[in-house]
């Protein structure tokens, strides 16, 4: 896998069989050719509990594969502020260490925020 592509996780971008806990995360290469897609449910079915869920297992996922940059695509406005350090205090679910560790090891990540 060459190191400087820009790789793209898309957290939850169609809900799994209507149920809220359902964890959705597909790992994208720049074509948009998917690499690994990882389904799951969530412990509590809590929107945002979910989405922490889904960026860990997609930042996880994505070092795994030796991907130096990624950009994570979701509609959750809490997971950006997550990965842009917006947020000081941890999130009440504790996913926040883990999830800073991880971006730590990246070259680059990004998010972006859309509409499903």
């Amino acid at each position: 896998m060459n190191e400087y592509e820009h790789f793209f996780i898309l957290v939850n971008p169609v809900p799994l069989n209507g149920h809220s806990s359902s964890i959705h995360v597909s790992l994208q290469d720049g074509k948009g050719e998917t690499v690994e897609e990882i389904q799951e449910n969530a412990l509590l079915s809590d929107n945002n509990f979910r989405d922490l869920s889904g960026l860990y297992i997609g930042l996880n996922t994505a070092e795994k594969h030796g991907i130096k940059k990624v950009t994570v695509l979701t509609n959750n406005v809490f997971l950006r502020a997550m990965v842009q350090s917006e947020r000081k205090e941890m999130d009440s679910y504790g996913f926040s260490p883990d999830i800073k560790k991880l971006i730590g090891n990246f070259e680059e990540v990004g998010i972006d925020v859309v509409r499903w």
